[in-house]
């Protein structure tokens, strides 16, 4: 055993002498390993708290299972088959691609036109006036004025008989028409001398006209208020859709043509 002596520190060594720095020293690196230990540490801690701050670039991710491809049986007519077909093959997708395409394209079609109702009603249209320039000869419903008022004859026809039921309020007005004023009494007339003489009214039957002639003027007034109401209300109601109108007009950079006032 070999005993060394540096300062306040011994050390036993079977084989060498192992320098073992004083307590002061040895205390000093101790605290320095552990200052660097932590300063270690709370760089790590910051890094972590910057990466999780900053907004990752490019894509965001999708949802959970959005992504992700799920397996869907189907069965379909050998037309319809080829028909997807001849469709992958003209657009270089596969047949599953182009199956999930033109399902996401009548579900966007339908978000866009409003729904299904709203769609159909855009193809009925589209198909009505297809018809009307077939029988036309071929003619195109925006060139040919003859075309064009057979087609909107026809879009009006359609329009029409998908009225809503008329509302309560507008019923009732129209069913509050007072009709047409009371009658005037006669006079009696009785022959004296070969010729006839108006004897006038009977006094009775004259105070009930007049009492029927004062309730039918103020039935009158009031129906021609509610009416000049509701005709208000219509007027402002075709005022939204001329707006509207003209705005996707304009979008489209198309200006009105002539029309037929209403």
């Amino acid at each position: 055993m070999v005993c060394s002596f540096f300062g306040n520190a011994y050390l036993y060594a079977p084989v060498q002498t192992i320098y073992l720095p004083p307590k002061p020293l040895a205390s000093f690196i101790v605290l320095a390993y552990k200052d660097t230990k932590y300063s270690r540490q709370n760089a790590m801690d910051d890094a972590n708290s910057r990466r999780k701050t900053l907004k990752r670039r490019g894509r965001p991710p999708l949802p959970k299972e959005e992504g992700k491809r799920f397996a869907l049986a189907l069965r379909v007519t050998g037309p319809m088959r080829r028909a997807l077909e001849e469709a992958a093959n003209s657009s270089g997708r596969s047949i599953s691609q182009e199956i999930e395409l033109r399902l996401e394209q009548t579900f966007s079609n339908e978000k866009v036109f409003g729904g299904d109702a709203m769609l159909g009603l855009l193809q009925m249209l589209a198909g009505a006036a297809a018809m009307v320039e077939a029988r036309q000869g071929g003619k195109r419903w925006t060139s040919d004025w003859d075309t064009y008022q057979a087609v909107r004859r026809a879009w009006e026809t359609i329009i029409q008989s998908l009225t809503p039921r008329t509302p309560p309020k507008l019923l009732a007005t129209a069913l509050s028409h007072p009709g047409p004023s009371p009658k005037r009494p006669t006079q009696r007339k009785e022959a004296f001398g070969g010729a006839l003489f108006a004897l006038g009214t009977d006094a009775l039957e004259n105070e009930r006209y007049l009492k029927e002639l004062r309730e039918w003027r103020e039935k009158a007034k009031l129906y021609a208020a509610e009416m000049a109401e509701q005709e208000k209300h219509i007027a402002e109601l075709k005022d939204i859709g001329r707006e509207a109108a003209n705005e996707l007009l304009t979008a489209s950079n198309a200006s009105p043509k002539n029309q037929d006032p209403d």
